[in-house]
């Protein structure tokens, strides 16, 4: 019947142990261990037939999901930034936390106050951002007529911190990033001392996606995911 043909053309419902297809998410690296890790294993549970196709949020991200190259993108960004200016893209804030800074042990700064000058006499880590460009915090010191001073810029997290280990250059990171790394590496956690700066994250999707039933759910998998992260960290949303 007609009504048949429209139901399989427009289903009412998406059955997720049913499925079967690939979803295209893009995210940045510390995300891969917050978000896409539970996301493969509620999948592998509920919805066996969905394979993750994972990119970098810097090889795909704002242009590709305007094009329809990946579904999801996953962005972090620092409170203040605007993230885009297509009004297509829709996009919901999981959460937001501080920013902190990672030394390694024994590194002279530790010996002294942790100030914000004494931050700024420190040489840095950076990591590189095709999306956003420069970082809220560098935008405000230059205001303030003031620069941090890098050692070196990189492509990811993990090299950033894996160069903390073996230098005096301080890498500014989100708190959630340095809990998961000091279980595994030997470094010192201190406050940023711009407190003012935080860093958000944001799910964003394309309007073309907004009622499709897989969408939605894959969407209400990661809100769950990030509530959990929000209660484990005692994360904000604003």
């Amino acid at each position: 019947t007609l009504f048949q043909i429209d139901r399989l053309l427009h289903p009412t419902e998406f059955v997720a142990e049913e499925y079967e297809g690939r979803v295209r998410l893009a995210l940045h690296d510390a995300a891969y261990a917050f978000i896409a890790a539970p996301l493969m294993a509620v999948c592998e549970q509920q919805a066996p037939g969905i394979e993750l196709d994972l990119w970098f949020k810097d090889v795909k991200g704002l242009h590709e999901l305007a094009n329809a190259e990946i579904d999801l993108l996953v962005l972090p960004q620092d409170i203040g930034q605007h993230w885009h200016d297509d009004e297509h893209l829709v996009g919901q804030k999981l959460y937001q936390e501080p920013l902190v800074c990672l030394l390694r042990p024994g590194h002279p700064a530790l010996d002294d106050a942790w100030t914000a000058e004494r931050y700024l006499e420190c040489r840095h880590i950076g990591v590189r951002d095709s999306q956003l460009g420069a970082a809220m915090l560098d935008q405000h010191l230059h205001q303030e007529h003031a620069t941090r001073k890098f050692s070196a810029m990189t492509p990811d997290f993990h090299t950033a911190t894996r160069l903390v280990q073996q230098s005096d250059a301080v890498f500014t990171c989100s708190l959630s990033w340095a809990e998961l790394v000091a279980q595994e590496i030997d470094v010192v956690k201190r406050p940023l001392p711009f407190p003012e700066h935080v860093c958000g994250y944001y799910l964003i999707w394309h309007e073309r996606t907004d009622n499709s039933r897989l969408h939605q759910w894959l969407r209400d998998r990661i809100f769950d995911i990030c509530a959990e992260l929000r209660e484990r960290y005692d994360l904000a949303v604003e």
